[in-house]
């Protein structure tokens, strides 16, 4: 019986349980994997710049009160303030008071009364979140891609707009100007004032400067000394026929060619100037006796009598450029 009982502990001892698994199973279970990546490097890009944020304004804060934040996750959370306790009854509050008063003005001067519709009582909010049908490209942005298209057209030339495009640089600045000399209308007023004075005398500037010994504009307490001669005989660039007098050009031949008339002004040899139609100038009618009656075919003050045809043009060709496209965009809203 004793050696019996020796070999059955001896054979409980010498089990040892090896695998990681249920201890009533006779088999080991696999372990799915992970559906997700697992255990893969997570590149360090330093403290996140908020909590950086945060750490700066706490410094802030304890320098300008002169504490020291020192938060201890283990301490005991303080007692919450008191409530339940005994409020007192002041009565309504007087800005509470004084904005019924007005609304009540407000009611009787307008005649209605304002009643506050509580939110349960509130009619439901407005639909979201529902389909919307597609129209198509607005008729606006239609349009605006045929006027580009037109327009690149007849201007030879593709507008490729790029956002990110770098702006363009500026103005040039800090250039060579060249010396004109005296403006223009300097030399007109020096002239005037030259004349004026040959007449009433020599202005004297500094006269209309009262109790005040500044040097400054308008009212100059000194008189400025005047350049005997200003630059003349300089280099002057020539940029080309000014566009104001290619346009006034082409207008002239165009009304030429329209009234059957060549204009052909004519300069004073006193003046060197052309003769033009001003205020100063005294009109001579040409017309005789015999020819005041044709006085209302033509302009009173001609020395010629255009010729007018009869009508303007018509029954001419006109080509057909298709139906405009607002009259389209137009039929298409309306069938819509």
């Amino acid at each position: 019986m004793n050696v019996a009982a020796a070999q059955l502990l001896m054979t409980v001892n010498a089990i040892k349980i090896t695998e990681n698994r249920e201890p009533l199973m006779t088999w080991a279970p696999s372990a799915k994997k992970s559906p997700h990546p697992v255990d893969y490097v997570v590149p360090n890009f330093g403290m996140d710049n908020d909590v950086k944020n945060t750490a700066v304004d706490l410094a802030v804060a304890e320098n300008s009160l002169g504490h020291k934040w020192n938060l201890d996750p283990n301490a005991k959370k303080a007692k919450g303030p008191p409530v339940d306790y005994f409020v007192p009854n002041f009565g309504q509050d007087h800005e509470i008071a004084t904005t019924l008063q007005n609304e009540q003005q407000a009611s009787k001067n307008l005649g209605h009364k304002w009643v506050v519709t509580a939110k349960k009582d509130l009619p439901p909010p407005h639909p979201t979140d529902y389909f919307v049908p597609n129209f198509g490209m607005d008729n606006d942005v239609k349009n605006t891609a045929v006027d580009l298209a037109v327009a690149e057209n007849a201007l030879g030339h593709k507008w490729n707009l790029d956002p990110n495009a770098k702006k363009a640089k500026g103005p040039p600045v800090d250039y060579f100007v060249p010396n004109f000399g005296v403006d223009h209308d300097i030399k007109d007023s020096l002239a005037h004032l030259d004349k004026q004075e040959s007449i009433h005398g020599k202005w004297n500037i500094a006269d209309v400067q009262l109790d005040a010994e500044t040097e400054r504009e308008p009212l100059l307490s000194w008189a400025p000394t005047v350049k005997k001669g200003f630059p003349k005989n300089y280099f002057v660039p020539n940029f080309g026929k000014d566009h104001d007098i290619d346009i006034s050009q082409t207008n002239e031949s165009a009304a030429e060619s329209k009234l059957g008339h060549k204009w052909e002004p004519k300069i004073d040899p006193e003046t060197e100037k052309y003769v033009v139609p001003s205020p100063q100038i005294e009109f001579k009618l040409l017309q005789t006796e015999a020819e005041t009656e044709a006085e209302n075919k033509r302009e009173p003050l001609l020395t010629w009598a255009p010729t007018i045809p009869k009508t303007h043009p018509m029954n001419y060709f006109v080509p057909n450029f298709g139906l405009d496209h607002e009259i389209i965009a137009s039929q298409d809203d309306l069938k819509n």
